[in-house]
């Protein structure tokens, strides 16, 4: 056979099977690593191969606990979860009743804000009106000398409306709005009733 394939085959059986009466040599920190880890050292030899450890061997040392940064962050326990999620449970539904009598109330007030808005638009039309009934006034539908029952001969135009020339009593100065009608004479600083009782 080849030289080199014997001398490789005798390697391997050494490295396999070892050797008994080899020194072994380990590295303290590092077989202490391995031993903190559960881990043996791969050293050769049919006792490591095999499973067994040496009897001289040290025990892994246990972890230390955890510290209280870590113990504290899991608070109360399940229990305690528990009736905490029941009380909000409860608080949710008082706020859910609220909202409802809220809702009913906004409603409500939905409807008379509408209706004073309406009401506000028709108050606003009405003092127009006023407004208007006041600068214009509401005029007359003469213009020159009418004769009426009451005041005689009177002067009447739209230009001079309210004001009314009277032939037999001077300016007088009508009311606009009065019921019973009221003109004020200004020869007798008096105001005087144009309705009498049963007149239409």
């Amino acid at each position: 056979m080849n030289i080199k394939l014997l001398l490789l085959i005798h390697c391997t059986c050494l490295g396999l099977y070892g050797n008994r009466d080899r020194i072994r040599h380990v590295d303290p920190d590092t077989q202490t690593l391995f031993d903190a880890n559960s881990v043996t050292f791969p050293l050769p030899g049919r006792e490591r191969r095999s499973g067994k450890k040496d009897s001289n061997e040290t025990k892994p040392t246990a972890p230390a606990p955890p510290p209280p940064a870590v113990t504290n962050e899991v608070g109360d326990g399940p229990e305690d979860l528990v009736e905490r999620i029941t009380e909000l449970k409860a608080e949710r539904t008082v706020l859910r009743d609220q909202v409802a009598d809220l809702l009913v109330d906004l409603s409500v007030a939905s409807v008379q804000l509408e209706a004073y808005s309406n009401e506000r638009k028709e108050l606003r039309k009405e003092i127009r009106d006023l407004e208007n009934l006041i600068e214009e006034g509401p005029g007359t539908i003469f213009s020159g000398w009418v004769f009426s029952p009451k005041l005689k001969w009177v002067y009447l135009s739209p230009t001079t409306m309210p004001y009314i020339f009277s032939q037999a009593d001077g300016w007088m100065l009508y009311e606009y709005g009065s019921n019973p009608r009221r003109v004020y004479y200004f020869r007798t600083e008096k105001w005087e009733v144009l309705d009498t009782p049963g007149d239409k």
